[in-house]
C-alpha cells in the first residue's frame, strides 16, 4: 500500500508540473510565460469519446491567493481551446483550477474531475526589452563565433579550397551541357580530389563548431526559459506561413518570435563580423 501511495503522490506532483491530466480530460498551457497584460492559451483536451455535454468551471489563482473565476465553457467535441488576460500589477505564478463535468452515457456514470496548471505571468517591461536583450546576445554570439573560425581555421588554406572546388563544379557543368564527352571524362578524373578538397572543407568548418555549440546551447537555453512562445518584435509587413509555428500561442504573423527575431540577429551581424575578419 506504501508503494502506491509513493507512486500516485509523484504522478500527481508530475501531473502539476506539465499540465494536470487524468483518464478522462487534460489541461496544458500553450504559452507558460506571459507578460502581464497578454492572453495565455489553454488547451482543454477530452480523452472519452462517450463524455457529452461536457462543461467547464473554475478559476484562475494568483501568486498572492487571489481568485478570479473562469467564464463557463461548454466543449462540443474532443478539445477546446480558450485563453484569458492576464491583469497587470500581478506578476508571478498563477494556476488555473478547472472543474471538468459531464455525463458518460457509455458506462452511465456522471464524470467530475479537477484540473490544475500553472503559467507565469511576468512584468511587461521585462518582455518589452527582450528585442534589445535578443539582438545584444545575437551580437555577442556572433562575434564569438567568427573570432574562434578566425583563430582556429587557416583562412587563405579554406579561400583556396572553396575557389578550387567551385572552380571544378562551374567546369563540370559546362561539360554536362555542351555534352563534350572527353571534358566530362577529364572532369572525372579529378572528382577524386575534389572530393577530398570538399571532405577537408567540411572538417575545417565543423572544428570551431565543436567548441562553440556549447554556449550557443546555453543561450538558446536561456531565451527558451524567458521569452517562449512570446512575441518579441512588430513587424510591418504580414508573414502568413509563421502562422503554421505558432498555432494556438500568442505570436501572429506580423510578429516575431525569440528564435525568429535571433536568427535575422544573428544572420546580419555574422554577415558584418567575417567581412571585418576576413573570414571565409
Amino acid at each position: 500500500m506504501e508503494i502506491w501511495a509513493e507512486a500516485c503522490a509523484i504522478l500527481f506532483f508530475l501531473a502539476i508540473l506539465h499540465g494536470a491530466s487524468c483518464q478522462n480530460s487534460t489541461i496544458r498551457v500553450l504559452n507558460a510565460s506571459v507578460p502581464e497584460g497578454s492572453p495565455v492559451f489553454f488547451k482543454l483536451s477530452i480523452g472519452n469519446p462517450s463524455l457529452n455535454d461536457t462543461t467547464v468551471e473554475g478559476n484562475f489563482i494568483g501568486p498572492d491567493g487571489t481568485s478570479i473565476r473562469l467564464d463557463k465553457i461548454s466543449v462540443v467535441g474532443m478539445e477546446a481551446n480558450f485563453s484569458w488576460t492576464t491583469p497587470n500589477n500581478q506578476e508571478g505564478m498563477w494556476s488555473v483550477e478547472l472543474n471538468v463535468s459531464g455525463v458518460d452515457f457509455e458506462r452511465q456514470r456522471v464524470v467530475n474531475e479537477m484540473l490544475v496548471a500553472e503559467f507565469n505571468v511576468t512584468k511587461l517591461m521585462s518582455h518589452g526589452n527582450a528585442k534589445f536583450v535578443i539582438f545584444a546576445l545575437s551580437a555577442v554570439t556572433s562575434l564569438f563565433t567568427t573570432v574562434l573560425s578566425y583563430f582556429m581555421v587557416d583562412q587563405r588554406r579554406l579561400k583556396v579550397v572553396r575557389e578550387k572546388v567551385s572552380e571544378f563544379q562551374k567546369e563540370m557543368m559546362a561539360a554536362q551541357r555542351s555534352g563534350d564527352q572527353k571534358k566530362i571524362a577529364k572532369m572525372k578524373k579529378k572528382q577524386a580530389e575534389m572530393l577530398s578538397l570538399q571532405s577537408e572543407l567540411m572538417r575545417s568548418q565543423f572544428k570551431p563548431m565543436i567548441i562553440y555549440m556549447i554556449p550557443l546551447f546555453a543561450v538558446f537555453y536561456f531565451l527558451q526559459a524567458q521569452y517562449n512562445l512570446i512575441p518579441v518584435v512588430e513587424l510591418p509587413f504580414r508573414l502568413s506561413f509563421m502562422q503554421f509555428f505558432h498555432q494556438n500561442n500568442a505570436i501572429s504573423p506580423d510578429q516575431f518570435g525569440f528564435i525568429a527575431w535571433y536568427f535575422v540577429s544573428a544572420t546580419w551581424f555574422s554577415s558584418l563580423f567575417r567581412k571585418i575578419f576576413g573570414v571565409v
